[in-house]
């Protein structure tokens, strides 16, 4: 269906008012259907809405879930956001518009915390503002983080997901990778020479809110995901990811130093302190460990594996020239 969008996503908690994310989207010209996949508590969810087609799950994992949401998708454009967040009234018309555009494959927008203001002394995950905040289009690897966004607030071309596969199981929620499958596949689209593009106006605000303690627990889970997805490409020879990979496990280091330097001149360091630097280790060594066995040791599917289907292109091209 040209130019239509199918919003899909995903839940496994119990007690979420989903009509609440889509509220101010559902009746644009250009939203199709929303897709919305359940799995574990959110299978209580009765649904009553005739333009949302309810998907149950007993497996575990969001990238099990958006695969499984993908199937059911006929659209040019899939819409991703997440149970915890609400969509500006202008969101589907915005990633329309700019996905009309042949050369730009997916887009990412602005994420804000929302109602700061009455949650003050925590933290909210996943928010993003590129900087400069205008619109841009990014066609090389670097930090996702920074370049693009997360996908709480991304429109991406069913033709994408036909031409390089879906998400890895290994990673997200739910997984052994913890967190980072929207890294992984942001990677794979630019690896395969897909562009994407940033829009402002594009705007999704984020309904969650951690203390200090679960934000400590969170960036772990962060660390580990991103790790293992930059590592999974660093280890087939992409240097970009190379060189993330390096920048996380330097961050890590000088974390730990950091904090020993803070208390070196003290006659005993707190249990916290060794605590969460063997925390630290042990998140990145697990990362690095999943990096390998999924680069190394599984055979990666073949649509999946851009790496070395570029390098065969590369090759090929080389020769004739």
């Amino acid at each position: 269906m040209e130019n239509k969008l199918t919003l899909l996503v995903c839940s496994n908690r119990k007690g979420i008012i989903f009509s609440d994310i889509w509220r101010q989207v559902i009746d644009d010209k250009h939203l199709d259907k929303i897709v919305l996949v359940t799995q574990g508590k959110a299978n209580s969810y009765k649904n009553r809405q005739s333009k949302v087609v309810h998907i149950k799950l007993t497996n575990t994992g969001r990238s099990n879930a958006i695969n499984a949401g993908l199937q059911e998708i006929f659209t040019e454009f899939v819409g991703l956001t997440d149970d915890d967040c609400y969509l500006h009234k202008d969101w589907v018309s915005q990633a329309v518009k700019v996905l009309t555009n042949p050369s730009v494959s997916m887009v990412y927008g602005q994420t804000f915390a929302y109602q700061p203001e009455k949650n003050k002394g925590k933290e909210c995950p996943c928010t993003f503002t590129k900087k400069p905040n205008k619109d841009a289009v990014v066609s090389h690897i670097s930090k996702h983080w920074i370049d693009v966004g997360f996908d709480n607030n991304a429109v991406i071309k069913k033709s994408v997901f036909e031409e390089i596969g879906g998400y890895k199981w290994w990673l997200g929620p739910g997984s052994i990778g913890e967190n980072a499958e929207d890294a992984e596949f942001i990677l794979r689209a630019l690896i395969s020479k897909h562009k994407i593009a940033y829009d402002p106006s594009m705007i999704v605000f984020h309904n969650k809110w951690l203390t200090k303690k679960e934000w400590k627990h969170a960036s772990l889970i962060y660390l580990c995901g991103g790790v293992a997805a930059y590592g999974f490409y660093s280890m087939q020879g992409v240097e970009e990811c190379r060189l993330v990979v390096k920048f996380y496990i330097s961050e890590v280091f000088r974390s730990i130093i950091h904090e020993i330097r803070e208390y070196i001149h003290k006659p005993s360091f707190p249990p916290y302190l060794i605590k969460d630097t063997l925390a630290n280790l042990y998140y990145l060594c697990w990362a690095l460990t999943v990096a390998f066995l999924f680069a190394k040791v599984v055979p990666i599917p073949e649509r999946e594996n851009v790496v070395k289907f570029i390098k065969k292109n590369s090759a090929i091209t080389a020769v004739h020239t």
